[in-house]
């Protein structure tokens, strides 16, 4: 019998607290806001992302967004160097039967799936470094980055704006803080 998407998230959430007594996958202090604080946060993300893309999730630590994602149907990567980390995530989806979602233990740099349409990132680098990793990852493609931000946001963009040419949109997330969409990225040449 399939289970529903909330009994889905339920067992998930379950394994989240049964690993984060091993490993840190997500912040002490939030554990008892996982609802409101990662997986309300993390489904921001689905009134924004086509469902006909492929995903890659940078830096999935404790799986978001990426797992909530791949339990609403995405087809989704989930990257992340940590191999603690992966092997959890590895877990997840072995026990929800996740089949729309891959798990690589690697380096931004190192990534060896699909060329993804999409990029998503949660808590993992500032806005400057997230696009570097875009342009990594796009091999000359172009992608779109869907990236969680919180509240230092505005002075993440003015950084990277100092090195990166690129277009944005910037969407209120009701769970606090804003999810920042670019593409079109091109690193500005610096003056020798």
């Amino acid at each position: 019998m399939n289970k529903t998407i909330e009994e889905q998230i339920n067992e998930y959430t379950d394994l989240l607290l049964k690993w984060q007594k091993r490993i840190n996958l997500i912040s002490p202090e939030t554990i008892h806001s996982i609802q409101e604080r990662h997986i309300n946060d993390s489904k921001a993300l689905l009134n924004l992302l086509p469902q006909d893309k492929k995903i890659l999730d940078i830096g999935s630590g404790g799986g978001f967004p990426g797992i909530i994602l791949g339990i609403y149907g995405y087809q989704i990567d989930l990257l992340d160097s940590d191999y603690r980390k992966c092997s959890f995530l590895k877990e997840v989806v072995r026990i929800l039967k996740l089949t729309n979602v891959n798990v690589y233990n690697c380096r931004i740099e190192e990534y060896s799936g699909d060329v993804p349409s999409i990029v998503t990132s949660r808590a993992l680098a500032s806005v400057d470094k997230l696009l570097g990793f875009l342009t990594i990852v796009s091999r000359e493609t172009g992608v779109q980055g869907f990236f969680h931000k919180g509240e230092k946001w505005e002075q993440e963009i003015q950084d990277a704006e100092k090195k990166w040419i690129f277009d944005k949109e910037v969407f209120a997330n009701p769970n606090g803080g804003v999810i920042l969409r670019v593409e079109n990225i091109v690193q500005r040449k610096m003056k020798a």
